[in-house]
């Protein structure tokens, strides 16, 4: 992971939620543009602000979206993922743990949550 990923510190009020869609090369060519218009345009719970970001160090799973500070790793985003991980975040439950028929767990990242974990 570069560490560049590890100092991001995005705008906003103490309290904050962020979802950082990577736009760089890799994603971008993967369709992160239209992923970051897809969550500012949705229904996302108060107090979580979805932001373009640098690399995140996970080019090979990318798109990659991450939830700050909780650090939820969500890799392999698509369009169709968007209203499932905004619903998830809306039942406080970005990990898709409360339903195992969750589609959201199929697309944690694999090496930040490994399957079994807990988070």
């Amino acid at each position: 992971m570069s560490q560049t990923s590890l100092t991001i510190i995005p705008p906003g009020q103490p309290g904050d939620r962020h979802l950082l869609i990577c736009q760089h090369r890799s994603c971008r060519e993967r369709g992160s543009a239209l992923i970051l218009q897809a969550f500012q345009r949705s229904s996302l719970p108060p107090r979580v602000l979805a932001i373009a970001s640098p690399c995140q160090g996970q080019c090979h799973l990318g798109v990659t979206v991450r939830l700050v500070p909780t650090e939820v790793w969500y890799c392999q985003v698509t369009p169709a993922d968007v209203p499932h991980i905004c619903a998830a975040l809306h039942q406080g439950d970005p990990l898709g743990h409360r339903n195992i028929a969750n589609p959201v767990r199929a697309k944690l990242n694999p090496r930040i949550h490994p399957p079994g974990s807990l988070i």
